[in-house]
């Protein structure tokens, strides 16, 4: 009856703290659509070929649709078989250039022309990406940050004119929706390594200084795939330790609810006229 008692006492502050929260959450998700709007625009004319993969846009056309969904063989060795089964009229033109006629190269003729002008050391280099890592990571992203816009939206509803939701639904999404934030930015980071190899520095197609790094040129022969995969487990497992306590102390604190702050007790001493001494 007690942890009950004051865990309704409680609720305004993390009523306050869960509106502050969906607000911040909802200024920041505008703001990442407009700087990723920027961005990608400028990777449509910097790297092609990655933006290409990230829609799975084969040919070269004008009004480019965006796809939601496509199937065929997107392990990159027969970008032909790419079908989109849902799609967005000319959104990818769009986002490319801001002109929903413009053209927009596909795989295909960027292929052609990636091993045309910084050629490698094989006889026909690939320039393709991973197309099913760059297809699906794009969209993993887009998808988990505008969930958790979804989310701050329904909290800020939920929540509208001083109420306190005890929607049990609401409860649980909003604890899956915890590890949403990261895992958008995590598929971005693998959208952008991905979608960038096979350089480990890519080309600038508008620029004439012709500096690019092929990743296997890049590739340290002084360190042993045994020694990095060592490191990545090492870095796995510290990270694995931090997170359970991490994990084990939010439970914790969560549980005890907001501390107790004590009213301050009112003063015994008489007033006293101030005096200064010189």
């Amino acid at each position: 009856k007690a942890k009950q008692d004051k865990a309704d006492s409680d609720l305004p502050m993390y009523r306050t703290a869960l509106r502050f929260g969906a607000v911040v959450m909802l200024i920041a998700g505008l703001a990442v659509i407009v700087t990723g709007d920027m961005q990608a625009k400028l990777m449509f004319k910097q790297q092609p070929i990655k933006m290409a993969a990230a829609e799975g846009l084969v040919d070269t056309s004008s009004g480019a649709p965006f796809s939601l969904l496509t199937i065929g063989n997107l392990a990159g060795d027969d970008p032909g078989s790419v079908k989109h089964l849902i799609e967005i009229p000319r959104l990818t033109s769009y986002l490319a250039t801001g002109d929903f006629n413009s053209e927009v190269k596909g795989l295909t003729q960027l292929q052609s022309e990636y091993a045309a002008k910084y050629p490698g050391y094989e006889a026909t280099p690939d320039y393709l990406p991973n197309l099913a890592v760059t297809y699906w990571s794009f969209r993993f992203m887009i998808g988990l940050g505008a969930f958790s816009a979804a989310v701050a939206l329904a909290a800020l509803w939920l929540t509208r004119k001083h109420r306190v939701t005890d929607k049990s639904w609401f409860s649980r999404l909003a604890v899956w929706a915890i590890p949403a934030p990261f895992m958008a930015a995590s598929f971005g980071w693998i959208f952008t390594e991905m979608g960038r190899q096979p350089f480990v520095v890519a080309p600038n197609p508008t620029g004439s200084d012709m500096v690019y790094m092929l990743t296997q040129h890049g590739v340290s022969k002084a360190v042993s795939a045994w020694e990095v995969g060592i490191s990545m487990v090492a870095f796995t497992l510290i990270y694995a330790v931090l997170a359970v306590f991490w994990y084990r102390l939010i439970v914790r604190y969560a549980q005890e609810g907001a501390p107790q702050v004590a009213e301050p007790e009112p003063s015994d001493d008489a007033d006293r006229p101030m005096s200064f001494a010189y």
